[in-house]
C-alpha cells in the first residue's frame, strides 16, 4: 500500500524532493502574514492610550507648520497681475471689442519713427 504512495522510497533517491522543499521553505520565510480585523474594530478618529489613531494608524497631533510667511497673510492690498495692469493702463474691460483692444495696444506700444528720426505714436500720422 505505501509503494503505491510512493512512500516506501528513502530520501536519498528523492532528490527532486530536496529541492522542492528547500524552495517551499524560501517562499514561506520570505513572505509576510499580516493579521487582519474586521473594519468595524478599526481605530479612526479615537484616542487611544494618549495618540490619536486615524485608519488603525497612530498619528502625533502636531500642530500645521507653514513654509512660508505669506500662505497665512490674507492679501489686503490689491496686487494686479500683469494683463490686469495691461488692461487697465488701455483702458479696457471685458466688454471690450478685441479689435478695439488691438489698435489701443498699437496706439499705446507701438512707436513709429519718421524719415526725419521723430518718434510718433502710431496712429497720430
Amino acid at each position: 500500500m505505501r509503494s503505491e504512495f510512493g512512500q516506501d522510497f528513502s530520501d536519498d533517491f528523492l532528490p527532486d524532493r530536496e529541492a522542492k522543499e528547500m524552495e517551499h521553505m524560501l517562499k514561506m520565510e520570505s513572505t509576510i502574514t499580516l493579521s487582519q480585523r474586521p473594519d468595524d474594530l478599526l481605530r479612526h478618529n479615537t484616542e487611544y492610550n494618549g495618540l490619536l489613531y486615524k485608519y488603525d494608524l497612530p498619528t502625533q497631533n502636531l500642530p500645521i507648520v507653514f513654509r512660508s510667511k505669506n500662505s497665512l497673510v490674507t492679501q489686503e492690498e490689491d496686487v494686479l497681475t500683469s494683463t490686469e495692469s495691461l488692461l487697465n493702463t488701455l483702458e479696457c474691460d471685458k466688454d471690450t471689442a478685441f479689435e478695439s483692444f488691438v489698435i489701443k495696444l498699437q496706439q499705446t506700444y507701438n512707436n513709429e519713427v519718421d524719415m526725419y528720426g521723430d518718434i510718433k505714436r502710431a496712429g497720430d500720422s
